[in-house]
């Protein structure tokens, strides 16, 4: 069964036996489901969601790469990269020094 709103895209089984034809993406654009979500993203529990989710999340010279299992494996991963990083550029610049000393 296809949704009553954008007829294209297939409603969920559960939806149909609610008697309600709307598929996931039409349920969300709606006025109310809009609501929905921004009463949701203001509470404490989005908040304690989030606050979880930050602690796992790995970070590549300030760019977002991807999460951790957990917030203590997360944290040493990024510990490492931070190491790894850090080496790299003192290598480079070493480079770059050892190189504008050769042609002077």
């Amino acid at each position: 069964m296809n949704c009553r709103l954008c007829k294209t895209r297939p409603a969920m089984p559960s939806r149909v036996r609610n008697y309600d034809y709307r598929c996931a993406r039409c349920i969300h654009r709606s006025p109310a489901g809009q609501a929905r979500v921004a009463r949701y993203n203001l509470g404490q529990k989005r908040r304690a969601v989030v606050q979880r989710a930050n602690k796992r999340r790995l970070w590549v010279g300030g760019d977002y790469h991807s999460a951790a299992r957990s917030a203590d494996e997360a944290r040493r991963i990024n510990d490492y990269i931070k190491e790894q990083r850090r080496g790299f550029i003192a290598r480079l610049a070493d480079r770059k020094e050892a190189q504008g000393a050769e042609t002077r």
